[in-house]
This record gives structure tokens, sequence and C-alpha cells, in this order.
């Protein structure tokens, strides 16, 4: 990473930690931004982008290259300007379409209502593998006093994980694949979000390992 101003590659590969360590930086970047109407430009900017995966036939998607507003930004990158990054197709599906609005919003006031800082949507709702039927998986995070999943009064139908102290396999799914319902604290999102990847991309293969182990000591009968 740290060599990329440097050698201003015309095409860059890299594994998906790669992406996820550049991802984080620029997120961190974003919040410490001090000029606030380039920050205010940064916030349409993604969010135009969200609209974009929403809704793919948006007029936003000629705004959204316009480069008086973007193109400076660009330099956030350093020595990326010129690089073609390759489209990987994205699985997940947007907040929008994954849960009413009405729900979503009655989600977002009661985990607020208890002190989340910031919320996250999780499980079948984000892979778009989810059923009519299926609960609506939320991850909520807490700056302290975490309560426990039961005491955050949720509709019918939401299942509530607490991130504080959550094990390190449901945290870094959560982690990798989260989709925001809220974010109230946004640099401590990202620190979050950030060291969880970490640590679970360094852990992984020892949890695949065990599994496997597992799976092997359970078909002997042992």
């Amino acid at each position: 990473m740290a060599a990329l101003p440097d050698v201003r590659p015309a095409f860059w590969g890299g594994v998906p930690r790669d992406f996820e360590k550049l991802k984080a930086g620029l997120e961190a970047g974003f919040v410490r931004e001090p000029d606030e109407s380039r920050r205010a430009a940064i916030s349409w900017a993604l969010d135009v982008g969200r609209r974009r995966r929403a809704h793919p036939d948006h007029e936003a998607q000629a705004q959204a290259d316009r480069p008086e507003v973007c193109g400076r930004d660009r330099g956030t990158l350093h020595g990326l300007k010129r690089t073609r990054p390759r489209r990987v197709p994205c699985q997940t599906v947007p907040v929008t379409a994954a849960v009413p609005d009405a729900l979503r919003t009655e989600i977002i006031d009661a985990l607020r209502h208890a002190g989340a800082r910031f919320g996250l949507l999780h499980g079948s709702r984000v892979t778009g593998t989810h059923r009519t039927s299926s609960d609506v998986d939320v991850a909520g995070w807490w700056a302290s006093d975490a309560p426990a999943s039961f005491e955050v009064p949720l509709p019918p139908g939401v299942d509530l994980l607490v991130l504080n102290g959550s094990p390190l396999e449901l945290a870094g799914r959560v982690a990798l694949h989260g989709l925001p319902l809220f974010d109230d604290d946004p640099s401590a999102r990202v620190r979050w979000v950030a060291t969880t990847r970490k640590i679970y991309a360094d852990e992984l293969p020892r949890l695949l390992r065990s599994h496997r182990e597992f799976a092997e000591s359970v078909r002997r009968g042992r």
C-alpha cells in the first residue's frame, strides 16, 4: 500500500483483504476531512453510489461521474488516479430493498433508544437469499454498557446480535458483509469494522481447520 503513490499502477489486482484495508482507510480519511464543503461532496457522492446500486437506471448515474464534484477527491487515493480497477460483482442487496421502510424505521428507533451507536443489517436479507418469512438479522454496537440482546425491545421477527463481545465468527461475517442501518458514530464504526475484519482474516484459517477437524471426528464417531 505504501508504495502505491510511487508506483502509480495502471492496473492493480489484489486479494480481498487489500481492498478491505483500502476501503477502511478511505472511510477513516473521509471522517477526518476538515473541509466541510469537501466532506459534503464526499457524502453526496457516496449517497449517489448507493442509489445507483439500488436503481441502476437512475439518472444519478450521469451525475456520479461529474468531475467538478468528484474529480479532485479521487486524489484521496494518491497514486491511484490513473488506475483502472476491475469490477467485482456484488451479491448484496440494498437495505431499502431488504427491509420495508416502516420496519427499518422501527428497528433503528429501538436500537437508538437502547443506546446503540451504529447498527448493521446482516444475514439472508443482505445476501438476497431471504424468503418473506425469514427473520431480519440486525447487529448493534454500544460504546459502553451494552445490553443483552433480549433486553432490546425489537419488533417480532427481528433477531439482534450485540457486537460487543460477540463470537469472532459471527462478528467477522457481519464486519465483512453487513450493511449500515444507521451510523451515529462513523469513526467508531470504521474502527470496529477495520479491526474486526483484520482479526477475522487472520484467524479464519484456524477456524476453518477446527471445523474440518470437528467434522472429521464426528464422521469417525469420536
